[in-house]
């Protein structure tokens, strides 16, 4: 980047030259597409001007430092072949434009050939290209850091997170299976609700019940509210841990309405977790994780 910022400091002179070079492209594309309707005239004529001053503008602030030289002809002349010849695209077409552009200067008036614009424009579009090469390489290496340091604040985000996740330990009632205390009708197989995870019947004192399969630590509840509707059948929510299915433990309580709930607690050894609420109602959750 430092070199790159280095290559980019460059003398006021070149910097008005290069920026005169640029108006005069920029007038010679109006001319050739107008915004509005210019009076009648050969407009390639007018081009071939503007391209051979931006050709001009454009050697000079290639030569920093060096005093302009008093015309096209001579300037030319002075500019190392290779440049001219990258710009113009081989050695024949820059002897050609050099006929069009450094000679052609007294040459040229109404019957100037559309075509000839045309290869003017590419040139000197080149040349200008070439002296902004510095300041673009600038960009890339700029946007390549964004994207660096982006990637490496993704990779971070997603390594505390994962790193949170190992914290917080597996979700014990993945794949587990489950009883209810009922199961609705609409909702029950093939005609399982949409988003939500089950669905009870009304009745007094619904709840969902997991088997850990053996006793295992557990310290924390993420439960997700059913979204589109009813979200107040779930309260109060609470949270009960047992052993052997006959003695309960409640470790969480949600008494007020909610959308998602987390709730941590202890750590307790439990092979049952139930979820129940106390009052007559029907109960369903979207999703339920246990760690």
């Amino acid at each position: 980047m430092r070199e790159a910022r280095d290559a980019v400091s460059v003398p006021s002179d070149r910097r008005d030259a290069h920026a005169q070079a640029q108006l005069l492209v920029e007038v010679a594309h109006r001319v050739a597409e107008p915004v509005e309707e210019l009076p009648y005239g050969s407009r390639a004529a007018v081009r071939l001007a503007l391209y051979r001053a931006a050709t001009y503008w454009a050697l000079v602030a290639s030569r920093p430092g060096d005093a302009p030289a008093p015309d096209l002809s001579t300037l030319w002349k002075l500019t190392p072949a290779d440049r001219l010849e990258r710009a113009a695209g081989g050695r024949d077409a820059a002897d050609g434009l050099r006929r069009i552009l450094a000679e052609g200067a007294t040459e040229y008036g109404l019957e100037a050939a559309e075509a000839d614009a045309a290869r003017a424009r590419d040139f000197t579009e080149n040349l200008l290209a070439e002296l902004d090469a510095p300041r673009k390489q600038v960009e890339r290496i700029a946007m390549q850091r964004r994207v660096r340091l982006g990637l490496l604040g993704v990779f971070l985000l997603l390594a505390g997170y994962g790193v949170h996740l190992l914290a917080l330990g597996p979700n014990l009632v993945a794949e587990r299976p489950f009883k209810t205390s009922t199961t609705y009708a609409g909702c029950a197989p093939p005609n399982i609700c949409d988003g939500i995870f089950f669905h009870t019947d009304q009745q007094k004192d619904p709840w969902i019940e997991f088997d850990l399969d053996a006793p295992k630590a557990v310290k924390r509840v993420e439960v997700t509210n059913r979204l589109e509707c009813c979200g107040d059948r779930a309260i109060p929510l609470i949270v009960e841990i047992s052993t052997d299915r006959e003695h309960w433990t409640e470790v969480a309580r949600r008494d007020s309405e909610f959308s998602t709930w987390k709730a941590s607690f202890p750590k307790v050894k439990a092979r049952y977790i139930r979820f129940r609420v106390p009052r007559e109602t029907q109960f369903h959750l979207r999703e339920i994780i246990v760690r």
